[in-house]
């Protein structure tokens, strides 16, 4: 068994179409399934159901796909880390960040870095706020832009304020109050609400709870959306109102209005975290650069 077979099985299992793995693999279809044969002969289990229209993992491929990935993430991973120059001038660091939450600002930063780091391979990958906290406690991800809520949980954790936002209601252009400068929440207590689902976003969906409690109610639950953009869509439904960051409106159709909530004044602290005793020499450059650029700000 190599790296090489298992990273055939691997694209084979999310591909689950032999033509489609082989080009992906810059391999010949013959010599893909020769490797796939040879990899269930060995482990005595038949990964693949398959038949002349479809490949299925089966129940033993499915089980032998999570492990196989862990596999090689850490595979990679020892990888990067031998590779990675003493200065870190070059090597990889691995982003995580909340849907919409860095838009502002990391483009340009992101590009500036680059500039300055040619060598140093940042990788991007997208979290719910669940998640991406998992993943900086398991060092998963090197740096991690989200809010602060809950960050202080994880070992040996470091952050710094990037910025700081503001609940606002969301709602439909056509809605009764949607031309008021600020509303009273307590005044939509009898309105259908749209929320984020606790499991994607326990932050999106806990706020938008405790502040209406806070206003005296418990909202009345429409629906609930597993992605920002979802929730964004509903609203323009008219589905339900919601409870949202201000900067989300940039995300927002012009037929949504974000209308400030009268008498509510708790910031939502979004901030860069990385762990202090991570290893990455790369690391220190990003965060040198990242503090650079926030102070020019």
């Amino acid at each position: 068994m190599t790296i090489y077979q298992l990273e055939l099985f691997v694209t084979l299992a999310h591909a689950l179409n032999f033509t489609k793995a082989s080009r992906l693999m810059h391999i010949t279809q013959p010599a893909f399934s020769r490797h796939i044969s040879s990899l269930e002969e060995e482990l005595g289990i038949i990964l693949f159901d398959r038949n002349k229209r479809s490949v299925e993992l089966t129940a033993p491929g499915k089980v032998f796909l999570s492990e196989t990935k862990k596999l090689l993430r850490h595979y990679n991973k020892g990888i990067m880390l031998a590779q990675q120059a003493n200065t870190g001038q070059s090597g990889n660091l691995s982003l995580g960040f909340l849907e919409s939450t860095s838009s502002f600002f990391m483009p340009n930063f992101i590009r500036g870095f680059h500039d300055t780091y040619p060598k140093i391979h940042l990788k991007f990958d997208e979290f719910n706020h669940i998640d991406l906290n998992e993943a900086l406690s398991t060092n998963e991800v090197d740096v991690a832009f989200t809010t602060a809520t809950g960050i202080d949980l994880i070992p040996h954790i470091a952050k710094k304020l990037l910025f700081e936002d503001y609940h606002y209601i969301a709602m439909h252009r056509d809605h009764p109050l949607a031309s008021k400068d600020s509303i009273n929440l307590s005044l939509l207590e009898k309105e259908p609400f749209v929320i984020m689902h606790p499991h994607h976003s326990d932050q999106g969906y806990y706020f938008a709870m405790q502040i209406c409690i806070t206003h005296g109610f418990t909202p009345m639950i429409a629906a609930e959306a597993r992605f920002i953009n979802s929730l964004l869509f509903l609203i323009d439904c008219k589905i339900g109102i919601g409870l949202l960051p201000k900067h989300l409106q940039h995300f927002a159709s012009p037929n949504l209005r974000f209308i400030p909530i009268e008498n509510h004044t708790d910031p939502i602290e979004v901030v860069v975290a990385w762990k202090n005793n991570n290893s990455n020499p790369c690391l220190v450059h990003f965060i040198k650069e990242l503090e650079n650029y926030l102070s020019n700000q």
